[in-house]
């Protein structure tokens, strides 16, 4: 990991934050059976969409292994699991032996250039300082013709998360994002605009080839199917 990189992530305390072990938020999803729903139809669109039968797959911040693991017992010939956090990697290894995991960033990914068939980055992105990196690496990394999948964090309003939580939940998250920013702390609480990520997969030689957008009454999530040209 980058100085820079890891300088960020333990400032913004994301690797505790998200710790299965005493993290808070990973935790709370974990018990909030809307949005649990919200991410099996993510899932399940994923798996339903995305070629990686037979393929061999980057999954990018792949977490407890959720998508990994997934793709690995549907069909794909092989995947890497790549994380910051040693723990998400050790969770994904004991539910799937077979998948491969390597502990890094997605700035500086540590594989040659038209390696993986696909590569993946589900609700990772928004976390990473240096998201023009982060998107021109995974496209070095696929090969030509190959599929990028990327999910983010794409607009919100916090009527939309009335959907799944309740107000004061709402005001409590909140109030922690405005001390997370008067704290400086403010770069993986920024969303990615439309705009703004499609600028970047296009810089990257990524052409999207499908958009599939999530919320009710707002659009919160959108998952971007990109081949490489």
């Amino acid at each position: 990991m980058s100085k820079i990189n890891k300088k960020y992530f333990e400032t913004n305390d994301i690797t505790i934050w998200w710790n299965p072990d005493h993290g808070k938020f990973s935790e709370y999803l974990d018990g909030n059976k809307k949005i649990k729903a919200f991410h099996d139809k993510i899932l399940k669109d994923f798996l339903e969409n995305v070629d990686f039968k037979g393929k061999s797959v980057l999954d990018c911040g792949v977490g407890k292994g959720r998508f990994a693991v997934n793709m690995m017992i549907n069909g794909a010939a092989g995947v890497t699991g790549l994380d910051i956090n040693e723990r998400m990697l050790e969770i994904t290894k004991q539910r799937c032996p077979s998948v491969d995991t390597v502990l890094g960033d997605i700035e500086n990914i540590e594989f040659p250039c038209r390696w993986f068939d696909v590569v993946s980055c589900m609700e990772t992105l928004i976390h990473v300082p240096d998201k023009e990196k982060a998107v021109c690496e995974m496209a070095r990394v696929v090969k030509k013709d190959g599929c990028v999948v990327i999910n983010v964090q794409s607009g919100y309003s916090y009527l939309a998360y009335l959907e799944f939580y309740s107000v004061s939940e709402l005001v409590s998250g909140a109030v922690r994002l405005v001390k997370m920013r008067l704290c400086g702390k403010k770069e993986h609480t920024k969303l990615i605009k439309k705009k703004h990520i499609e600028t970047l997969l296009s810089c990257a030689g990524l052409r999207v080839e499908k958009e599939i957008r999530y919320g009710k009454w707002f659009t919160i999530l959108t998952t971007y199917i990109c081949r490489k040209v």
